[in-house]
């Protein structure tokens, strides 16, 4: 996909489907998004091939079927949108209702009733968390403002691990504009305009 948003490449042939990251870089680069096409969806019973995503249940559990409906509330949350493509869809917002967390929202009776869903699946070191998300919850699931406010209150400090490396762009400005155009000069806590001064005075060779 580098080779591809960076014009070193055609065509970029991918087991998965790109990232938001990746979708990100080519809109970035060519103020456009990539045309997809999906030529396979995945291999059956052949070793080392990409493979399909498919919902297993436990061999004992009487349900017969799940639509994606019911697997978004049952791996799910309330979210106030999801991504299509670079594009915010506020349309894929659903509430917390809708969650699914007994067997028994599902129609099952007698002693599955009560019995809570307990969900596996794939690390998020992994694409395929990605793929099943853009497929079951409209979107990526994320932090909605309810949930945002709710770490905010609790008045501690929250440690959240990224699925995949971010890059941080970080300005240190000791003069910027104010409202009414005027310069604001601030004190160089760090020491370094006077060595990005020197470096400027420096002869060019």
């Amino acid at each position: 996909m580098a080779g591809l948003y960076t014009g070193q490449a055609d065509l970029a042939a991918m087991g998965r489907r790109p990232s938001w990251e990746e979708l990100q870089a080519y809109q970035r680069m060519n103020d456009s998004l990539p045309h997809e096409i999906v030529m396979a969806t995945g291999s059956y019973n052949l070793s080392g091939w990409t493979f399909a995503l498919v919902v297993f249940v436990n061999e004992k559990n009487p349900i017969a079927q799940l639509t994606l409906e019911q697997l978004d509330g049952i791996f799910g949350a309330q979210r106030e949108g999801g991504w299509d493509f670079n594009s915010w869809d506020p349309s894929a917002a659903r509430g917390a209702e809708k969650n699914i967390r007994t067997w028994g929202q599902l129609g099952l009776t007698g002693e599955w009733a009560d019995k809570p869903i307990n969900v596996y699946g794939y690390t998020l070191n992994y694409h395929f968390p990605r793929d099943f998300a853009e497929k079951v919850f409209n979107g990526r699931p994320g932090f909605d403002k309810a949930r945002v406010k709710q770490v905010i209150d609790q008045g501690q400090q929250a440690h959240y691990g990224f699925p995949e490396p971010v890059t941080l762009y970080v300005t240190y400005r000791t003069v910027g504009v104010a409202s009414d155009g005027s310069a604001v000069f601030r004190d160089d806590v760090y020491g370094r305009d006077k060595r990005v001064v020197a470096a400027m005075a420096k002869p060019r060779s």
